[in-house]
């Protein structure tokens, strides 16, 4: 890993530990003048501050379902474009649908 990005993520994750009034002032202590290292870590704070909560819930819990102890997809279930019809069958690691594309149109 170069120099930059290492500094950049060693200062990314002394911020993200701070609250957010005082790291605009931490980050030009830590930076002492180099702005192109303070625009990255400014950017790495950034994405972090908007990504989204994604990997924390279901995809089906998402589209409306709120029982995230139900056993999977049911028929009528979306997950994205997709409409859950039938479930042919289960096993191993996935329950395979019938029909599952709706068109947008």
């Amino acid at each position: 890993m170069s120099d930059s990005i290492s500094r950049s993520k060693e200062i990314f994750l002394e911020l993200i530990e701070r609250p957010r009034a005082e790291r605009e002032s931490r980050l030009e202590e830590l930076c002492a003048g180099d702005s192109e290292l303070a625009d990255e870590v400014r950017s790495l704070l950034e994405a972090h501050e908007t990504a989204d909560d994604f990997l924390e819930r279901p995809p089906f819990l998402s589209e409306g379902r709120t029982d995230p102890s139900s056993p999977g997809l049911a028929p009528g279930d979306r997950v994205g474009p997709y409409l859950l019809r039938e479930v042919l069958g289960e096993g191993g690691m996935c329950a395979p649908p019938r029909n599952p594309w709706q068109d947008q149109a």
